[in-house]
C-alpha cells in the first residue's frame, strides 16, 4: 500500500500511501508510472511527489510512459476485448479507442505526443498474428501492418520511427507506418 524512494547506498528517502495490489512500473528518466495491474489506480511521480494520478473505470492491463510524459493504458471495457486510454503529460485524458476484435499487448505513444500505435495479436483464425496499427491525430489508422508472428517488443524511437521484435525477425518502421 505503499512506495518507497531509496537513495544510492539502500537508505529510504521518502514514502507516499498508493492503492495497488499488484504494481507495476516504468520511467522515462523523469517520470514515473506505477499502474496497479487487475487494479484501477495509475500514479504519476516526479520524484518524491505525485504528479497526478487517476482512477481508471475498470482493470488495467498495461500501461506505458513516453520521454514526454504521455501515458497510455489499456484498460478491460464491457461488450470489448478491451480499451486503449491516452493522457498528456498532466494527466488530462486525450482520447479513448475501444477494441473488439483483437487483443492489446502494447499502446505506445511517439516521442512528439500526436501520434501512437497499437501492437495486438489476432486469434480468430487457424494462425496468431500481430496487427500493429498506426494512428495521427488520435483518429483512423494511417497504417496497418499485419505480421506473420507475434511481434511482442514495440518500441518508438527518438526520430518517432518503431522497431518492433518478434522471435524470429525485427522490424524498423518510419514515421508513416511503412517497413
Amino acid at each position: 500500500d505503499s512506495i518507497k524512494g531509496l537513495n544510492a547506498e539502500g537508505k529510504e528517502v521518502w514514502q507516499r500511501s498508493i492503492n495497488a495490489g499488484n504494481p507495476m512500473f516504468k520511467t522515462n528518466g523523469t517520470d514515473m508510472l506505477v499502474a496497479d495491474i487487475g487494479g484501477k489506480d495509475i500514479y504519476i511521480f516526479n520524484g518524491n511527489n505525485i504528479k497526478w494520478e487517476k482512477r481508471i473505470d475498470n482493470k488495467i492491463i498495461n500501461a506505458d510512459i513516453n520521454e514526454k510524459g504521455y501515458v497510455t493504458v489499456i484498460h478491460e471495457a464491457e461488450g470489448f476485448k478491451c480499451a486503449v486510454s491516452a493522457f498528456d503529460p498532466d494527466g488530462v485524458e486525450m482520447f479513448r479507442r475501444f477494441i473488439a476484435d483483437s487483443y492489446v499487448l502494447a499502446a505506445k505513444m511517439a516521442p512528439s505526443g500526436k501520434q501512437f500505435l497499437i501492437n495486438a495479436v489476432n486469434i480468430s483464425g487457424i494462425n496468431a498474428y500481430s496487427y500493429i496499427e498506426f494512428f495521427d491525430n488520435y483518429e483512423k489508422p494511417y497504417a496497418g501492418l499485419k505480421q506473420d508472428e507475434i511481434m511482442a517488443q514495440v518500441q518508438y524511437l527518438k526520430d518517432g520511427s518503431v522497431f518492433a521484435a518478434g522471435p524470429s525477425k525485427a522490424i524498423c518502421f518510419d514515421k508513416e507506418g511503412k517497413e
